[in-house]
């Protein structure tokens, strides 16, 4: 009989010389998740659960592509993210929970600043979307608000528009590159984005689960231009925001400030920088000035 005991024990054994136990933990909660289909607090009070043999091999399968630092979230095919779960494959960055802080800012500004009856007249833009957690999810807390999201992968697209769908949002996804927008006369209200922010020096230091699965054009940035993205983000924003619109940027640790002194410098106002739950500088946010 595989019992819990058994299916916690074989995770252990196999995993443990790879993954430190709080991983294998969290592994083995959302892989069971993922089979039986029951919520986790029902699979820890159902200490008597057993597994079928389907299921015992699907368990298999799982440990046999964890052991290639394949990452969790690929195989499940799935991410929880703001109480929602969103699909997620390579073709997409999955989600961290630093972004979470990001949405909960933007959201907890738009709740606090924006009346009822303004809401119909506000818009949104997300910039890089990937699976579209972002805009989904400030879309299903908002959904006066007109919400849009852009990315240069057709394959991010086609997997954030499947999210959208499976949360019945209505956000307006399009493909561009924000390198070289296309000419539009589109004027937001707020600009939101999480973009490339690793120096490609420092790519030998991530993990394997990251740099070897994850998809590059949404990670790395040139050693030399590591405030690429931001500088063209910035520069569409000065052209695409309203007069006291608000942008804001998830960041890389070390680069926080550098990004507030670029926004200060192309007229932004009202710069502020706030730390992640871990204590880092990971978000800025900006007012244009009039």
């Amino acid at each position: 009989m595989f019992n819990m005991r058994s299916f916690y024990n074989q995770l252990n054994q196999s995993l443990s010389d790879i993954y430190s136990s709080s991983e294998i933990r969290i592994f083995g909660n959302l892989i069971l998740n993922k089979i039986t289909g029951l919520p986790l607090v029902k699979i820890l009070a159902e200490r008597d659960l057993t597994l079928s043999p389907d299921q015992i091999e699907e368990v298999n399968q799982i440990i046999a592509r964890l052991k290639k630092y394949e990452p969790i979230h690929y195989i499940l095919g799935e991410m929880e993210f703001y109480g929602l779960k969103f699909k997620v494959n390579p073709d997409v960055l999955i989600p961290r929970p630093e972004t979470e802080e990001l949405v909960e800012w933007v959201s907890h500004d738009l709740k606090f600043t924006v009346s009822d009856a303004e809401a119909k007249n506000v818009s949104v833009l997300d910039i890089g979307t990937g699976c579209g957690c972002i805009p989904i999810a400030l879309k299903k807390h908002h959904p006066e608000i007109f919400i849009a999201a852009m990315d240069i992968s057709e394959e991010a697209l086609a997997v954030a528009k499947e999210n959208g769908a499976k949360h019945q949002t209505e956000v307006d996804f399009f493909q561009d590159d924000i390198l070289n927008p296309k000419d539009n006369n589109t004027i937001w209200d707020v600009i939101v984005s999480n973009p490339p922010y690793i120096p490609l020096a420092e790519k030998a230091d991530i993990d394997k689960q990251v740099k070897d699965y994850e998809p590059y054009v949404a990670l790395f940035t040139p050693t030399e231009k590591p405030l690429m993205y931001y500088e063209s983000i910035v520069s569409y924003a000065l052209s695409h925001l309203m007069p006291n619109g608000k942008i804001y940027f998830e960041t890389h640790k070390s680069f926080a400030r550098d990004v507030a002194v670029l926004l200060r410098h192309k007229g932004f106002k009202e710069v502020i920088i706030r730390t992640d739950i871990s204590g880092n500088e990971r978000m800025v946010r900006a007012v244009l000035e009039c």
